[in-house]
């Protein structure tokens, strides 16, 4: 649960990195812009939504996960760098903590859950068409695995990826 302490944090950090030194309006981009999206991947902590805010090629965000009949099951924080005005192609840079149901479907029942943080690095493009949006990424992870019970933790390089479609608010 101390991960869940961090998130607060995580968030804040994310919408300070997502500033430049210099004001939004050094690079000359529009006052603010922001983005609701559904999707899937770490940014939409891994099947949910997510919501953007920035100006300028810089925005932060922060996403929502709901599955495995949890209320939550991810929460994700991050930052973005936009080649155009919040579109084009896109770097994002985020940390997520997710939980993962394991089925057992022979027996019908849940078999453990992964959970664990997730710091990945993803690149892609976001499409813009008026006030619509549809965005596709892809990267390098690194993940922190931890079964319930309390069994082995490792961690492990994975790829990250993130699609999806919202609209500009």
């Amino acid at each position: 649960m101390r991960s869940l302490r961090i998130a607060p944090a995580a968030l804040l950090a994310s919408f300070l990195a997502a500033a430049p030194a210099g004001g939004f309006q050094a690079d000359g981009g529009p006052d603010f812009r922001g983005k609701l999206s559904l999707g899937a991947g770490s940014a939409h902590g891994l099947v949910g939504l997510n919501a953007e805010g920035g100006r300028g090629h810089w925005a932060g965000y922060l996403g929502l996960g709901f599955g495995n009949g949890l209320p939550v099951s991810g929460v994700a924080a991050g930052a973005r760098w936009f080649g155009g005005l919040g579109d084009g192609p896109m770097l994002s840079l985020g940390l997520a903590y997710v939980v993962i149901e394991n089925q057992d479907w022979l027996r019908g029942a849940i078999a453990d859950w992964n959970t664990g943080p997730v710091a990945s690095a993803r690149f892609g493009w976001r499409l813009r068409l008026g006030w619509f949006t549809a965005e596709v990424g892809a990267g390098p992870a690194l993940v922190r695995r931890q079964s319930t019970p309390a069994a082995a933790t490792r961690w492990a390089a994975s790829i990250d990826f993130d699609v999806g479609l919202g609209f500009e608010l």
